[in-house]
């Protein structure tokens, strides 16, 4: 949706309630599905002009979710923001950026494994 002249908004939730109807555990039916239930919030707010000029703070919000079948053990959900930049140099020549996760929010997508923290990056994008 766009707010004012150059500035924009985007709101996005998705619902997810995946369940087991037919298992040969009987313990697993009408479970939820491991790794795939949670649901999702997103949300954005950015500037950008025709000159290719682009900044934008994004959230995502990932709800718990089970780590089996039969629903014993979850992960719990989590909320990151990042910050996104481009900046056209010439016609063919654009600057990229990002600050991704900017709170350092730690969490973990599988049970062992945590995520990267804070991450930066930069590039340099060239057609010819």
């Amino acid at each position: 949706m766009q707010l004012a002249k150059n500035i924009y908004a985007f709101v996005s939730y998705t619902a997810n309630d995946p369940r087991i109807l037919k298992s040969t555990n009987s313990a697993e039916v009408d479970k939820e599905l491991r790794f795939a239930g949670a649901d999702s919030l997103n949300a954005g707010l950015s500037y950008e002009t025709r000159q290719g000029l682009y900044a934008g703070i994004l959230m995502h919000s990932l709800g718990a979710y089970p780590t089996n079948n039969t629903n014993t053990e979850f992960l719990s959900g989590y909320t990151t923001f990042d910050f996104k930049m481009r900046v056209n140099l010439s016609d063919n020549l654009i600057l990229t950026g990002s600050l991704d996760n900017i709170f350092n929010q730690r969490y973990q997508l599988f049970p062992g494994y945590p995520d990267g923290g804070r991450v930066f990056q930069i590039g340099l994008n060239s057609t010819f």
